[in-house]
């Protein structure tokens, strides 16, 4: 028998794929940096609310009371541009590369989509059984209700809703994964190997969601993603199957 004959497992990404000249020191400054936006961001949803319903007892009492879907919004844009900006800035643009340097590598839509849909099936899956085994062990580990985090039991515009999609599908996934896998992960796997740069930027991912409930299942997410990105050397399987996971749960919350 010829062995050279029997079917072979795919190759792996070829190393130049993921191999960037940034590396773990930029990571953490970048880490350093992302804390700033927050801060900022945090500065900057303090200063809508109190120029836009002051600084009365009751809302000193309660400021999130204060705290309207468009507000929330504008925060959000601001906190996912700054991260983009920040994986751009510390990594490519800081050493003369391009944006597609952070793993915007085209692919086949065939084989991005039978990349993605496993990917999404999965982590869908995940949630769904991580949240039946905690519901009513451990309520104070079930995630977040997304329709209250996005103010739906107030009266929203259509263009808000447009707009709270776009922030929710679309914006925060792209920013996500060009932070954590195209900028994290590349940067640590070249140091840390596979496996630790995998965990590690997945946790990085779990603890910016900054919800206890949350923390389980996205880092099982973020494992998913980086594996995918690993596997196919480009960050669009991985995206698009984000993409599709938080316009489900978008939609999910939009008809409660």
């Amino acid at each position: 028998m010829d062995l050279r004959a029997l079917p072979t497992t795919p190759p792996e990404p070829a190393p130049s794929e993921l191999d960037v000249p940034w590396g773990p020191r930029d990571v953490a400054l970048a880490v350093a940096a992302l804390v700033g936006v927050f801060v900022a961001s945090s500065m900057l949803l303090a200063f809508m609310v109190a120029a836009t319903a002051g600084l009365s007892e009751e809302v000193a009492a309660d400021p999130l009371a204060a705290v309207t879907p468009g507000m929330l919004l504008a925060t959000t844009v601001v906190l996912q541009a700054g991260t983009f900006g920040v994986a751009l800035g510390f990594g490519p643009m800081r050493y003369g590369l391009s944006w597609r340097a952070l793993g915007f590598r085209p692919m086949p839509t065939g084989a991005l989509l039978r990349w993605a849909a496993p990917a999404m099936a999965l982590n869908i899956a995940v949630g769904a059984l991580y949240v039946s085994l905690v519901e009513n062990s451990a309520p104070a580990l079930v995630p977040p209700d997304l329709a209250e985090q996005l103010g739906f039991g107030e009266r929203m515009s259509g263009a808000t809703m447009l707009a709270a999609y776009l922030v929710v599908g679309v914006f925060a996934p792209l920013s996500e994964e060009a932070f954590d896998r195209g900028f994290v992960f590349a940067g640590l796997i070249g140091k840390w190997g596979k496996w630790p740069a995998i965990f590690a930027s997945a946790a990085l991912f779990a603890v910016a969601h900054m919800s206890f409930g949350l923390l389980i299942p996205v880092f099982i997410s973020g494992v998913v993603f980086a594996w995918l990105y690993w596997r196919t050397g480009s960050l669009w399987p991985g995206l698009l199957a984000h993409m599709g996971q938080n316009s489900l749960a978008f939609a999910l919350a939009v008809l409660q």
